[in-house]
């Protein structure tokens, strides 16, 4: 097999670092914090699932002293704080049916404020609907 240097030095390495930052700088200013009111009820309902989750795991930790009002005050949804969604969806995707890395910033009940990655997708018929976990890698590089 025929092996293939490319050498970029002068102008032309010039041009290619001024076209990688140029895409690089592009992708960055595609990153939105999103409004859409709908796609905050699916994070909320997301978040409540984990909210769940996590009153679980504090039912299993005090069964002998159990202090009913802190629980309740745990178990309220309307407890969950949501700082900030923003949204990185694909730059090269045209069509209906579109995944979305989604960056949200939130506070559970009884827990500290932290960052998680989703991986949602919208279309015409279903709306927004979560898919699973994402990597935070996943989020600044989804491109197609």
């Amino acid at each position: 097999m025929a092996e293939k240097t490319i050498e970029l030095s002068g102008k032309s390495g010039l041009a290619a670092v001024f076209v990688v930052l140029a895409f690089v700088g592009f992708r960055f200013m595609t990153f939105d914090k999103n409004t859409d009111p709908k796609l905050r009820e699916a994070v909320m309902a997301e978040l409540r699932n984990e909210l769940g989750g996590a009153l679980q795991r504090k039912l299993n930790e005090s069964d002998a002293d159990r202090d009913y009002e802190e629980l309740s005050e745990l178990a309220d949804a309307d407890n969950i704080t949501i700082y900030s969604i923003y949204v990185s969806e694909p730059v090269l995707s045209y069509s209906n049916n579109q995944k979305a890395i989604l960056k949200v910033t939130f506070r559970l009940p009884g827990a500290s404020k932290e960052t998680r990655y989703y991986q949602f997708s919208h279309s015409l018929i279903g709306g927004w609907q979560y898919e699973t976990t994402a990597l935070s890698y996943q989020y600044y590089s989804n491109f197609f």
